[in-house]
């Protein structure tokens, strides 16, 4: 399928051919009629991806401290990669389409086969021929309205501008500064709610398009303000500040034209700095509008599908855009008369460039129309990159994931590896799968992880995908018969550990299947461990300080990736196991506060069979200046420790101090992954592996009561 994507390193645009999406049991796939063109958010974003790296951070200097706030965790170096990586990476342009649902998955429920749709959300509604939608980015619509039912984001940023005053929207006397896309439409809802709506805008194109819908639009400010004066004298109820520029000029001239105690409401980005003075004599309420609706950019309602009760919250993102649509089916607003220019999908480059260099002045709705786009029935999931041969390799490899971990950690260190032919890069987004896969030279992309199990050439696997898909990609591999590295925690719940071990009762032979515990491969702990007496027991004690991660983040959806404790903690389960070679025998713990920061601040212990003691605290709240983490070991009058992996040291009769290139042990673990010595049995690895995480589902019970 064809995509239109914007490299934002270098602000280029280009139509990329990717591979067919494949969804979840909680997605709808569209074939895409039309998407609408967002003039100014899609210009803004291809202007700032034009500029240098300087440019970009004078723009966006809220992403400076984030690189700045992760250089105090890790290292500057690390930091600025993972930016440099992130600039690397490919966008999709677009947030707003139609088209036919051709495929849903088993738990969607309001939607069909052959149904119409409005669909919307930046990541979601792009300029592609096929497009993958959660439910609740999604509306009915009817088949001759589908041209205009593409705006429906345009429609939702609007409508819940409109509704976030305090004033009646039917009977109240409106004014709009600025008649862009969302100012037309936004003076299009007011009017068709009962409002007496009066606008304004310099450009005279622009004004002239809302006077045909029966709107007083003005473009010269000074008649205006001497209308509004002349109707209303002590000014009107709200005014909508449609525009983006970058002083406050447009603020102090609602505070102009509005009466005392009115309401203001900011749709576009400007300036919002004032004199308070001004706000103090007409004592107005200045509100800034965020996109679509309550809900809107929350993954838990977008993604998840957690609606807010109706009740409570009437007008979420998907109720608004709802109603944008009926208020279009029933001819109540007009987008018809907005659209002012359309284009073939596949012309789209030249649209662009037109835009942007501002050759083409008098436009305000653009739409690409995907009508001449071939339909792909056969549902390829999977690309061919480039010629691929595995003469001079001794494995065929595929790799699950290509998210910022296989990126930044994994695939640089696979890419040296001259005995791995890197042959096929799986990716749920298509987008991914294709840049990924060309940046690392797979021969291969694919959005079907079956296209790497069912290929007969492909003996080894690396899976870094989300927590939730371990268990199914555990059997597949056992299944094939394949080599498997896969990413910790081997499972999210004791059922599906419980699955597994059901599973392997009917299995005579085993492949190699490592969990990836990297930390007991640094080369620091194999020199701790030589330096270990196992005659004698000993004291380990693991500190952790993880810090805070975004509210939002999939590690605390439940179903993606339990919680930070079955995320992130067998990493140090393992690593107590595997430095003192005993097993576990007890555990206790104790948490703090409510359940959710129990999870991520604790303190618990362990006793070895072998009477060895260990301790793990581990916590979200400390500074992020200080280390992330310490291990230290105690035994025979000796202390070991070692710190973020990058020193270790030893305390005998004398102190010394041994540094080390930071190493977490990734390196050496593929290197043993890809080993061809029967090093390892597989099956009591496995078995080892099944304890850790059954420990883990311990500790999470025991922070749990």
């Amino acid at each position: 399928m064809k995509t239109l994507i914007q490299n934002y390193s270098s602000g280029q645009i280009s139509i990329e051919n990717l591979p067919y999406p494949k969804i979840r049991e909680d997605e709808i796939l569209i074939k895409t009629s039309f998407s609408a063109v967002s003039l100014g958010t899609e210009a803004s974003m291809i202007n700032l991806a034009k500029k240098n790296i300087f440019g970009k951070a004078l723009e966006r200097p809220d992403l400076v401290k984030r690189v700045l706030d992760k250089a105090k965790q890790t290292s500057f170096s690390e930091a600025i990669q993972m930016s440099l990586n992130k600039l690397d990476t490919p966008v999709p342009l677009g947030y707003s389409a139609s088209g036919r649902v051709i495929e849903v998955g088993k738990k969607i429920k309001n939607f069909k086969e052959g149904d119409f749709v409005s669909a919307i959300g930046s990541g979601f509604a792009s300029h592609s021929e096929y497009i993958v939608v959660p439910e609740m980015m999604l509306a009915h619509a009817k088949e001759n309205f589908l041209k205009e039912s593409a705006f429906g984001m345009l429609g939702c940023i609007s409508m819940h501008a409109c509704r976030l005053s305090n004033v009646q929207l039917g009977g109240s006397s409106v004014a709009v500064l600025g008649s862009g896309l969302l100012g037309n439409i936004s003076s299009q809802i007011l009017k068709a709610y009962g409002s007496d709506v009066i606008s304004y805008d310099p450009n005279e194109f622009k004004s002239n398009l809302l006077k045909k819908n029966g709107i007083k639009s003005f473009n010269f400010e000074e008649e205006f303000n001497t209308y509004i004066k002349s109707k209303y004298s002590t000014g009107v109820d709200l005014v909508i500040i449609a525009c983006a520029v970058q002083n406050n000029k447009p603020l102090i001239h609602a505070l102009d034209v509005i009466k005392n105690n009115g309401s203001i409401v900011v749709l576009g980005n400007l300036d919002i700095s004032i004199d308070r003075q001004l706000m103090w004599e007409k004592q107005a309420s200045i509100i800034v509008s965020k996109s679509g609706g309550y809900g809107a950019l929350d993954p838990r309602y977008e993604v998840q599908g957690e609606d807010y009760p109706e009740d409570i919250i009437k007008w979420t993102q998907e109720r608004n855009l709802k109603e944008f649509i009926r208020l279009i089916e029933q001819n109540l607003i007009d987008i018809k008369s907005i659209i002012t220019r359309e284009e073939d999908f596949k012309e789209s480059i030249s649209l662009y460039e037109d835009l942007i260099s501002g050759r083409d002045q008098d436009n305000l709705g653009v739409v690409l129309n995907f009508s001449n786009s071939e339909e792909n029935l056969e549902k390829k999931y999977i690309k061919n990159i480039k010629k691929t041969s595995s003469a001079n390799h001794k494995f065929n490899l595929g790799v699950i994931g290509a998210g910022n971990h296989a990126v930044m950690t994994f695939l640089p260190v696979l890419k040296k590896i001259k005995k791995a032919n890197l042959k096929t890069l799986v990716s749920k987004s298509p987008l991914k799968a294709n840049h990924v896969s060309q940046k690392f030279s797979f021969g291969f992309c694919s959005t079907n992880k079956e296209d790497i199990f069912e290929d007969s050439e492909i003996s080894h696997i690396i899976s870094l995908e989300r927590h939730s898909d371990h268990l199914d990609t555990i059997k597949s591999s056992i299944s094939y018969k394949k080599a498997l590295l896969i990413e910790k925690p081997l499972c999210t719940s004791r059922e599906e550990l419980d699955s597994l071990k059901l599973f392997l009762e009917n299995q005579e032979e085993l492949p190699k299947i490592i969990i990836g515990h990297n930390r007991r491969y640094s080369k620091i702990i194999k020199k701790l461990l030589e330096n270990l007496d196992y005659q004698s027991p000993m004291i380990i004690n693991i500190r952790v300080n993880a810090g805070k991660i975004d509210e939002d983040h999939w590690l605390y959806n439940e179903e993606e990736g339990g919680n930070r404790v079955i995320a992130e903690c067998s990493h140090f389960i393992d690593l107590i196991k595997y430095i003192s070679k005993s097993k576990i025998k007890k555990l206790s713990a104790s948490g703090l506060g409510s359940t959710k920061k129990r999870f991520e601040n604790f303190s618990s212990s362990f006793t070895h069979d072998n009477g060895s003691l260990s301790n793990l605290i581990y916590f979200s709240e400390g500074s992020k200046s200080y280390s992330r983490e310490i291990f230290e070991v105690i035994q025979n009058g000796c202390h070991y420790k070692i710190t973020d992996f990058k020193v270790l040291e030893i305390y005998k009769a004398k102190s010394r101090k041994n540094s080390f290139k930071f190493d977490f042990g990734f390196q050496n673990q593929l290197d043993f992954f890809l080993s061809e010595a029967p090093e390892l049995n597989y099956q009591d690895n496995l078995l080892d592996e099944i304890n850790t995480m059954e420990l883990t589902f311990d500790l999470v019970e025991e922070l749990s009561t």
